[in-house]
């Protein structure tokens, strides 16, 4: 094999950042030999709007992917808008790259296209096309052009089937002269989180840890889609419970997956010259701020700030860095660290020379916040309708995250949330009203980003706020 790397990129769905605690081979065989991002941040909380980011490099004002179904939502948009054409599979795979993707592919695939369909880019594609993917059970993979049906044995628990075809693909790119990259996109810990029966009688006394903003007793200072929320009553908070149980039951089986797969590039002499980068595309609240059902999308700290680990050729090991990085920088970097140079639309920035410099001076001092509820397509609506709605509580808004701020502003309402993050990392006090020295230059500065593209984006993100 040549001398460019491989690259393995591992993508879970919904995972909260402190739940990695309960991982202990990630801990081990990542986190201690790897280097870990504090600030890495979704721009867009959702899961379509998160992927289509990392695949293009861009936000999601510039995907055209604005939530995960509906109007301007899902593979629909992404369809609509080509994507496709241009992504982080097709740079690698035009320089020289054998390409796999197993997994879940951006929401309502194979929405407008043949269930055979396979994106440009991709050299080995194994996704779900139809059934129950989310449940780990009964559902069809489209496997490279082919239907294939999994039912509901032990042996088709979705997790494990993926990081089986992940070992050998590996196993048969280890054997050939080019470099790969795979990317593995697993369901856990996403609702319904059904875990392997392994794992089922796992954690009996788990529940959502109780910090401050669970079940927030005071929220007279947020805004009013917030302040109207009732306290969490038992029946609500026993759901929590089991829901957040279960979420670290499916963990374990992506734990054992993450093994396996070191195990593998170990065996196929490869993981020293291959990076591993570990990731979600969103995080996920349980009653945080007394927000229900359990979802994501908002703008808290719970939602958009996620785990991101990293370890490989000449990368530090159980390394941290402070930088602000976020979702539009993965693409850029995968294709630096390939030795490619991304095309000039990608707003985000390659983070590749933090890998081996921690304390590299970072120019970024904002990043981009923003959400579009949801708009159903139906007229009357349906019940998925007014499931996706609850799913979708929050309002439109923009906003930024810097190193110590976060700053949201809903525009139907004009009202403002602005939280120090050091002061008060649970988000508890909101300074808008109380704060205009604050308000005034963070809402200028997230105001010259809306619309950014390219380059703009990187020169506004750089500019001093204070």
């Amino acid at each position: 094999m040549e001398d460019r790397p491989n690259i393995l990129f591992i993508l879970t769905d919904d995972l909260a950042y402190a739940d990695i605690a309960m991982m202990p081979n990630l801990q081990r065989l990542l986190v201690a030999t790897g280097t870990s991002f504090d600030h890495y941040y979704a721009s867009y909380a959702a899961c379509c709007p998160s992927r289509a980011s990392l695949l293009r490099g861009q936000y999601a004002h510039n995907t055209g992917v604005k939530n995960n179904s509906g109007v301007n939502g899902g593979y629909a948009a992404a369809l609509a808008n080509k994507i496709e054409n241009s992504t982080v599979a097709t740079w690698l795979h035009d320089a020289g790259y054998r390409t796999g993707y197993i997994g879940k592919y951006l929401n309502g695939y194979p929405e407008g296209q043949s269930p055979t369909y396979i994106p440009p880019g991709w050299d080995q594609w194994y996704s779900a096309v139809a059934g129950t993917p989310y449940n780990e059970y009964n559902y069809t993979l489209n496997e490279n052009g082919q239907l294939v049906e999994y039912g509901s044995g032990l042996s088709d628990y979705g997790t494990d089937v993926y990081i089986g075809k992940a070992e050998s693909f590996i196993a048969t790119a280890a054997s050939s002269t080019q470099p790969f990259f795979l990317h593995l996109n697993l369901y856990p810990p996403h609702q319904p989180a059904i875990p392997s029966e392994q794992d089922k009688n796992l954690f009996p006394n788990a529940q959502v840890p109780r910090t401050p903003s669970f079940n927030e007793p005071d929220i007279s200072d947020k805004p009013a889609w917030v302040r109207n929320l009732p306290l969490l009553n038992a029946t609500k908070i026993a759901s929590g419970d089991k829901l957040y149980a279960d979420r670290l039951r499916t963990l374990q089986a992506v734990d054992r997956g993450i093994e396996r797969l070191i195990t593998t590039l170990e065996v196929r002499n490869v993981l020293a010259n291959t990076y591993i980068v570990f990731s979600s595309d969103n995080g996920f609240h349980i009653g945080q701020h007394r927000l229900w059902p359990p979802t994501k999308v908002t703008a808290y700290e719970v939602d958009i700030h996620l785990p991101l680990i990293i370890r490989g050729p000449n990368v530090k090991p159980s390394a941290k860095v402070s930088a602000l990085v976020g979702d539009i920088d993965i693409a850029p970097t995968l294709a630096t660290l390939a030795g490619v140079t991304p095309p000039s639309f990608v707003d985000g920035r390659s983070f590749a020379s933090l890998l081996g410099n921690t304390k590299l001076v970072w120019p970024r001092r904002s990043y981009l916040l923003h959400h579009w509820r949801v708009q159903p397509l139906n007229n009357p609506l349906t019940w998925i309708d007014h499931i996706m709605l609850a799913l979708d509580p929050a309002p439109d808004f923009h906003g930024i995250r810097t190193d110590r701020y976060t700053y949201v502003y809903y525009p139907a309402t004009a009202e403002r949330e602005l939280y120090d993050n050091v002061a008060d990392p649970e988000q508890l006090t909101n300074l808008a009203a109380t704060r205009p020295d604050l308000v005034a230059p963070l809402h200028w500065a997230f105001a010259k980003l809306l619309g950014c593209k390219a380059e703009k984006c990187r020169t506004v993100e750089n500019q001093p706020i204070f």
